[in-house]
This record gives C-alpha cells, structure tokens and sequence, in this order.
C-alpha cells in the first residue's frame, strides 16, 4: 500500500511540477507588418498568411515565423520548402530559416497544396525589409516586411 501512495504522491509532483514552468519568450505581432499576399511563379501559387514575432528574452533574438500556403497550379510535381526562404536585412543580408525552429517541405503533386511553417532566429538590432522566396539560391518573390519603431 506505501509503494501505491509513494507513486501517487511522485506522480502529482511530478505533473504540478510540469505546469508550473514559466515562458522563455514574449509573443508579440505590435508594430510588425507583412505584406501577405499570393504570388505566382513557374506554376507555384504561393501564398503568406500571417506573421507571429515571438522575443526571446534569453538569447536576445527575434523568432519570426511565417506560415506559407503553396498550391500546385502546373501540370508537374514541384517542391516547396522552409529551405527556399529567406530574410533580407536592410543591408541587404539573407537570413537562412532556423533548423531548430518550425519547418517544413515536400513535394506538391499537380492540383494539391501544402501549407506550413518557416521561421527565422534574428538578433533584436537587425532590421529586416523583406522575406524572399529564393529556390536554388535566386531571388524570385520577395515580400515587404517592416517593424515600427
């Protein structure tokens, strides 16, 4: 009977304990604007729905996270990932997405779609202008992204 109260015991600290922890982060979207739109290019309508601003008050950075939409319109299979986005800075530098963060890729077979996350871990300092769809590293779309002050 004491190992049963013992387990039960450990298994309410155990539990309370794991609803107790604090956020690391601040969720923010105040001051954060992205252009969302549809953009079609080579038979890919792609689509950027919302933009989410978490603060990490650790590390200092900025996650922005995009959620993308892109609809197979070709008559072929085409691909589509968190690989082929990028953020440009105003100095012109591309931010490759986090490997650490939500991510997302495949295959869109003719007529289908698939929807998901690319995020990106930036510095608080840096400001970014746009977030850029750049499969085999060139530019193609590009997305108006700005933060106000």
């Amino acid at each position: 009977m004491k190992k049963v109260w013992l387990s039960v015991i450990l298994g309410l600290i155990v539990v309370l304990g794991a609803c107790s922890t604090t956020a690391d982060s601040d969720s923010s979207q105040e001051g954060i604007k992205a252009k969302a739109g549809s953009d079609m290019v080579d038979g890919l309508k792609i689509d950027i729905k919302n933009l989410e601003v978490n603060k990490n008050v650790n590390t200092k950075k900025e996650i922005y996270t995009f959620t993308v939409k892109g609809e197979n319109r070709s008559s072929v299979s085409l691909g589509l990932g968190s690989i082929d986005f990028a953020l440009k800075t105003t100095s012109n530098k591309l931010i490759e997405p986090d490997p650490a963060m939500k991510a997302f890729g495949d295959n869109i077979f003719p007529g289908k779609s698939l929807k998901g996350f690319v995020s990106f871990s930036v510095p608080e300092t840096t400001k970014i202008k746009a977030l850029v769809y750049k499969p085999k590293n060139k530019e193609l779309i590009k997305w108006t992204v700005s933060k106000d002050s």
